[in-house]
């Protein structure tokens, strides 16, 4: 239904739709990310608990309810981002104008419809993640609250978001959160909160001039990326032995790919966007060999 709609938009706004389509492209990285994470949760309670294998349907499914509020969320934090925009990222659609608020908003409306729905093929418990990454998401963009305006509330609610992978995760498996996804979803929140900065180094000057005081404003871009030069190779190793990984290779393995992400932010330019996009791919492999290790698979 979602594609029939979007190729009869594409029909009668042909532009209008390929600046939708080009902005949601820009999103894929952080998505592949979250679908690693909502993998690492369902081999997480599937060896935990010794559930059977979810069927294929309710792994896309699943994915699929991910992948589309996650999307919905950048739309709708494009449209409180304008003003910052129009400094930090003067391309894109809505910066420009060539997208109205009104359509930036409609397009995050749609796709969480559509993201809610696939999660009501699953469970219940499916619906609640859905609506958890929704809520965090409104929560952190939309005024008056606006959680990204603050050290604290940015990080607690990256966190926040992490877990809502979890619990997708977990619902492709299960119909109510277990032991083994809330150990998940703990040690998620803690490494996301810690971590996840690094997608404000980009625009630093400029949400500071708008007014946001997150880590890094609050701190500088210079500061904020040594000391992610540091979380990352530890949240890395210590995210393994919190969940129980104690195989020296697996550590090893995430300590390497810690020093990668690091290397990132040390050799490529932290105020482009490309950047953040190759952190959230080491991210996304290294929740992949967590699932292996844990699962005692070793990748």
């Amino acid at each position: 239904m979602l594609g029939v709609s979007y190729a009869a938009y594409a029909v009668t706004q042909p532009r209008k739709a390929k600046l939708l389509g080009r902005r949601t492209a820009k999103m894929m990285s952080a998505v592949i990310a979250f679908w690693a994470l909502f993998a690492v949760s369902i081999v997480f309670e599937m060896v935990g608990t010794g559930n059977a294998v979810p069927s294929a349907t309710t792994i896309v499914a699943g994915a699929g309810a991910l992948a589309l509020t996650w999307c919905g969320s950048w739309f709708m934090n494009d449209v409180f981002d304008r003003e910052t925009d129009e400094h930090a990222s003067p391309h894109r659609a809505t910066a420009q104008g060539e997208l109205t608020d009104r359509e930036a908003f409609v397009a995050a409306v749609v796709l969480w419809i559509a993201g809610g729905g696939f999660a009501a093929a699953i469970n219940l418990y499916a619906v609640a993640g859905a609506i958890w990454m929704i809520v965090i998401n409104v929560l952190y963009s939309v005024p008056p609250i606006r959680l990204k305006g603050g050290v604290v509330t940015s990080m607690v609610s990256a966190g926040l978001m992490g877990v809502a992978g979890v619990l997708l995760g977990s619902a492709a498996v299960v119909d109510a959160p277990t032991t083994e996804s809330t150990r998940l979803a703990a040690v998620v929140f803690l490494f996301m909160a810690l971590n996840m900065s690094y997608k404000d180094l980009k625009d630093a000057e400029h949400d500071a001039k708008s007014g946001v005081e997150n880590f890094v404003v609050k701190v500088g871009r210079e500061r904020a990326t040594k000391y992610l030069m540091v979380s990352f190779p530890v949240s890395y190793v210590a995210g393994g032995v919190l969940l129980g990984v104690a195989d020296p290779l697996a550590l090893a393995g995430f300590l390497v790919l810690g020093i990668v992400a690091s290397g990132v932010l040390y050799v490529f330019d932290t105020s482009t966007v490309s950047t953040l996009y190759r952190i959230d791919i080491v991210n996304a492999v290294y929740l992949l060999a967590l699932m292996g290790a844990y699962a005692g698979v070793y990748v």
